[in-house]
C-alpha cells in the first residue's frame, strides 16, 4: 500500500498538466469534470464510453501501463479493484484510487468555490465531509468572496510599496482582523473596503 494517512494539505496547479483517468463510469466522470475545471490536459482510457467527454483525449482500450507515461495525476476509476491496484502501482507520480483510497497517495477532499475562494475539507468520512462542506458554504456570505477580490488588488499595491516580505506579512496580520470579518458578516462590505484602503494609503504616507 502507498499511504494510509493524508495529513499534508495542498492545492495543485494542474494547468496544462497531463492527467490520466482510467475508467469512464459515473465516478470517473466526476473526476474528469473537476480535472477539466482545473485546466488539466485529460486523457481517458476505457474499453467503451457512454458519453462524449469534450476537451479530453479518449483512448478506447483496456488499461495498459504505457498510457500513464508522463502523467502528473492518475485516477484509477475502473470497476475492478484488482486493475485499480495495478494502476496505483504503475502511476509515475500522483495517484487517486477511487475504490481503495489506501492505494492512493492523495485524495480529493469535499470542496466548493465562491469567487476566488476555494474551501476544501476532509474528515476521513466522505459523507460527513459533504455535510460539513454544505454547512460552511451556507455560512460563507457573498460579501466574503467579493471582499477577497478587493484584497487581491490591494495586495498587488502593497507588494510594490513594501518590498520586504516580513514587513508585508506583519502589515496584513495587523490589518486583517476580526473586526473586518464582523463587518462582512453584517453586510458592511463598503466600510470594510474603506478600512483596507485607508490602511494601504497609510503606509504610502509613512516616511
Amino acid at each position: 500500500m502507498l499511504q494510509k494517512d493524508f495529513n499534508y494539505p495542498v492545492m495543485l496547479n494542474l494547468s496544462g498538466k497531463k492527467c490520466v483517468v482510467v475508467g469512464a463510469g459515473a465516478t470517473a466522470a466526476r473526476k474528469i469534470a473537476t480535472l477539466r475545471c482545473a485546466g488539466a490536459d485529460v486523457t481517458i482510457v476505457a474499453p467503451s464510453f457512454s458519453e462524449d467527454f469534450k476537451g479530453c483525449t479518449p483512448i478506447k482500450d483496456v488499461y495498459r501501463k504505457e498510457y500513464l507515461e508522463g502523467a502528473f495525476v492518475t485516477v484509477a476509476a475502473t470497476d475492478s479493484a484488482a486493475v485499480n491496484r495495478t494502476i496505483s502501482s504503475d502511476a509515475p507520480l500522483l495517484v487517486n484510487n477511487v475504490s481503495e483510497p489506501d492505494y492512493s497517495n492523495f485524495i480529493v477532499p469535499a470542496s466548493f468555490t465562491a469567487g476566488k475562494i476555494k474551501v476544501a475539507i476532509t474528515t476521513g468520512m466522505p459523507a460527513y465531509s459533504r455535510v460539513l462542506k454544505n454547512l460552511i458554504y451556507g455560512k460563507l456570505k457573498i460579501d466574503f468572496a467579493a471582499f477577497n477580490d478587493i484584497l487581491i488588488e490591494e495586495r498587488k499595491k502593497v507588494r510594490k510599496i513594501l518590498p520586504n516580505h516580513r514587513v508585508r506579512v506583519a502589515f496584513w496580520r495587523e490589518t486583517l482582523n476580526e473586526d473586518l470579518v464582523k463587518l462582512l458578516e453584517e453586510g458592511n462590505i463598503n466600510l470594510a473596503k474603506d478600512k483596507i484602503t485607508d490602511a494601504v494609503n497609510s503606509i504610502r504616507t509613512k516616511p
